[in-house]
């Protein structure tokens, strides 16, 4: 079984906006974004990828170790795989949805674990 977790994109800041008001809104490219998506420094960061604006996490096994992907029916839990970061100086809403049923995401600020949004 191979597990492919739905990507996650980091299109830079936003490139929709309805208001009432006038505002002013540029679109930047990924280096100079306000939220950046990066795969962690650490070793579960080769479980994410980032290619053409999309970060993705795959477990299917497509690392150097000899494993193929999860076991069926059982827990797997991977720590530390991507980092998301506030590059901006006002707090932003970020939580993480995902259509493929069993996969959950559990998000820590500061070192705390939190399951709910999450400001950075």
């Amino acid at each position: 079984m191979s597990l492919i977790i739905s990507a996650v994109y980091a299109t830079g800041a936003f490139t929709n906006m309805t208001a009432q008001r006038d505002a002013n809104v540029r679109v930047a490219g990924d280096g100079a974004s306000y939220l950046s998506l990066q795969p962690s420094d650490g070793p579960n960061g080769a479980y994410a990828t980032q290619r053409s604006g999309q970060l993705r996490v795959s477990l299917a096994g497509s690392l150097t170790e000899s494993g193929a992907g999860v076991n069926r029916q059982s827990l797997t839990v991977v720590k530390n795989v991507f980092t998301i970061s506030n590059q901006g100086s006002q707090p932003l809403g970020v939580w993480i949805s995902d259509s493929s049923g069993p996969v959950t995401f559990e998000g820590v600020k500061n070192g705390a674990p939190s399951k709910e949004k999450s400001k950075l």
